[in-house]
């Protein structure tokens, strides 16, 4: 992903970066309002919590919402979202949510830890994708 001026990398199709990213959610509709943000970081840490990982939240106020979950050696960033569309694969998840995608790739220091974008999609539960440095690939299982 080419570097952009700005303090992270270049989001696609936009001249704006992972690090002075400005959204509302009329601007991306999938962007949940503050109080559902806070539920899907609730359900996605007792998730977490019930598969024996420590959970935190590692973000700042105005930053992505990111949980880290550590169990044994294993290291996990997860941002869990919402969607009301339907989310056909791995390939349609970086197209959809460009945004996100490379807020994990840039935020996650590397490649050393496991980075995963969790999202919440109706009438279908969770989907999980884990965020590799050149793709995204669909989790099983979690």
């Amino acid at each position: 992903m080419p570097e952009s001026s700005g303090t992270g990398p270049a989001i696609p199709g936009s001249t704006k970066t992972a690090g002075n990213l400005s959204r509302t959610s009329r601007e991306l509709n999938h962007v949940p309002d503050s109080i559902r943000a806070r539920k899907v970081e609730a359900e996605v840490m007792t998730l977490l919590h019930a598969r024996g990982y420590l959970v935190s939240r590692v973000s700042t106020s105005s930053g992505p919402r990111l949980i880290a979950a550590i169990r044994g050696n294993s290291v996990l960033f997860v941002m869990g979202i919402r969607s009301r569309h339907g989310i056909t694969g791995a390939q349609h998840v970086g197209e959809k949510y460009p945004v996100e995608v490379a807020l994990l790739r840039w935020a996650a220091l590397g490649d050393t830890f496991t980075k995963q974008l969790w999202i919440w999609v109706a009438h279908e539960g969770w989907r999980m994708f884990e965020i590799l440095p050149g793709g995204t690939v669909e989790v099983r299982n979690g």
